[in-house]
């Protein structure tokens, strides 16, 4: 009974991630079952697997099961900019996912393909960029905090992927943002994103997709920089700041700030109109004056 408990506490935190249970790789390699002590005990792994699902829902399977298989799709799509590796040289864990998944890695790599192709079709983003639960939408861009970025649609990750390959990884950008009007990613810089209630632009890199270029602009010593509202709308459902956020926006809302939204997008706008509603934000909270 201790044996199938231990099996089980190793088996519940692997499958979820990898949709499988350990594979059996024989006796010369168990590269995925190192963490597990219990690599002798072969015939007990399907019981546990059993076990577990027992107490979870076929639904929760069926989203662990699409959420691996896009991140595999993502991975595949994106290596094509680089030397895409053959079946043989894919890590064995990485491996037995993609069989798994997908049957053959013949037939991931086609997918991916696809996906990355429909990456310059522009109705096509524009479609899933308006299908994403996650992220701020405006009418020509889907704006997306980047601690949520794995959780919207998989096309829009690699679409932003392809923008990180001219770009690099611009380090200290923490929004993105995903045109749906033209083939262009924009990399924001908000510093004080976590602090500040209404935070201000400090830089932003843009790279156009259609024209292969990267461009930089520095907002850092602008008296009136672009700031932003309703930080919730940017973050995926279950980050821990949302409910505090929420309630900053719901005060703002009833205070009247943003009746007239064409005024506020800017620093200048955005303390004339708390002054003009005697108002002022301390922390996450609107203070009367």
């Amino acid at each position: 009974m201790s044996s199938m408990k231990s099996i089980r506490t190793c088996l519940f935190p692997f499958c979820p991630s990898c949709k499988r249970t350990p594979a059996r790789l024989g006796k010369s390699n168990y590269s995925e079952t190192n963490f597990c002590p219990l690599r002798k005990h072969w015939v007990a792994w399907g019981r546990a697997e059993h076990l577990i699902r027992q107490v979870t829902s076929d639904n929760y399977w069926e989203q662990v099961s699409a959420r691996r298989r896009a991140e595999l799709l993502i991975y595949v799509a994106l290596s094509r900019f680089g030397r895409r590796p053959s079946f043989s040289q894919l890590d064995r864990s990485l491996a037995a996912d993609v069989r798994t998944l997908f049957g053959a890695y013949r037939e991931a790599c086609l997918e991916a393909d696809r996906l990355l192709l429909a990456c310059g079709d522009q109705a096509k983003l524009y479609v899933s960029a308006r299908s994403s639960k996650i992220g701020k939408q405006t009418p020509s861009a889907l704006y997306v905090h980047q601690s949520a970025m794995a959780k919207i649609p998989p096309m829009l990750q690699v679409y932003e992927g392809c923008a990180r390959v001219l770009a690099g990884t611009v380090e200290r950008s923490n929004m993105i943002k995903l045109s749906v009007a033209e083939p262009q990613v924009s990399y924001l810089s908000y510093p004080d994103f976590d602090r500040n209630p209404h935070p201000t632009l400090q830089s932003a890199i843009t790279v156009n997709l259609r024209n292969l270029t990267v461009d930089f602009r520095d907002y850092s010593t602008s008296e009136n920089p672009p700031l932003l509202h309703r930080k919730e709308e940017f973050l995926g459902p279950d980050d821990p700041n949302r409910t505090r956020y929420e309630r900053l926006t719901r005060a703002e809302m009833k205070a009247g700030l943003y009746d007239h939204p064409e005024r506020i997008g800017t620093l200048k706008g955005w303390m004339e109109t708390l002054e003009a509603a005697h108002v002022t934000v301390q922390g996450h909270r609107l203070v009367r004056r």
